[in-house]
């Protein structure tokens, strides 16, 4: 997304800098031009930020002006920078490729460099602040609807665990029961089993809960047993005390 955004921004600064390049050729429209006591055209109130983006900057420096740099202020004014500004703009190399620099006061500044046919050096910038922001809503969304996603899934998968885990569930409570009858002593009986519905053997709780119903099996006929043999010592001593 960044490089996409930038590659627009390259694409406006290089208009950009087409239009400070004819202005600074051609001079200002015939309303903008100073009168004939003010100096030199091209040394008068500087005509480069004419037709300009708001916050975008202009530097050039000639033999005849010198450096000079200016931003084009949300008013459509010029705004003087200042020299360290000037000259951080103009330090940038004049091959028209275009960089990010950071100007004082101006801050992150898409640049781009070029030398006239009369040795005129002109610097134009755009700011980076539109791309930021659009970055930084992006990364923002970005991270809430990772937040908001992750939270649906870890609630639609904590229910889908307690959904497959009920009938294991099941399966628990049925051996709880189990735990409960009287177990030690007296004709058992049958005792509780597992319903069959969950004792499928092709899964894994059905497995388990197949698994229990036997194990349930063997006690109850283990105990049956217990219970046929002391009842015959019973009726032994019964029949022996008689005797």
């Amino acid at each position: 997304m960044r490089s996409y955004l930038t590659s627009q921004l390259d694409a406006q600064l290089a208009d950009s800098l087409q239009r400070a390049q004819r202005i600074v050729r051609d001079g200002p429209p015939q309303a903008f031009r100073p009168r004939a006591d003010e100096g030199p055209a091209s040394c008068s109130t500087p005509p480069i930020g004419f037709g300009q983006a708001v916050g975008s900057v202009t530097a050039t420096t000639s033999q005849t002006c010198g450096p000079r740099g200016y931003q084009v202020a949300a008013s459509g004014d010029l705004r003087r920078l200042s020299t360290t500004a000037a000259a951080e703009l103009l330090d940038v190399a004049t091959d028209t490729a275009p960089r990010t620099i950071s100007v004082p006061v101006v801050g992150d500044v898409r640049v781009a460099a070029t030398t006239t046919a009369d040795g005129t050096v002109i610097v134009q910038g755009l700011q980076t602040r539109d791309v930021d922001d659009v970055i930084s809503r992006f990364i923002w969304w970005d991270l809430l609807l990772g937040v908001t996603g992750a939270a649906a899934a870890a609630a639609v998968g904590s229910w889908i665990v307690r959904r497959q885990l009920r009938p294991l569930r099941e399966v628990a409570d049925t051996a709880h029961e189990v735990t409960t009858l009287p177990l030690a002593s007296g004709e058992v009986g049958r005792t509780v089993r597992v319903p069959d519905r969950l004792t499928d053997p092709d899964s894994e709780v059905g497995q388990v809960g197949g698994a229990l119903n036997q194990l349930l099996r063997h006690v109850e006929h283990a105990l049956d047993a217990r219970h046929a043999s002391e009842q015959q010592v019973r009726q032994f001593l019964a029949d022996a005390s008689h005797e």
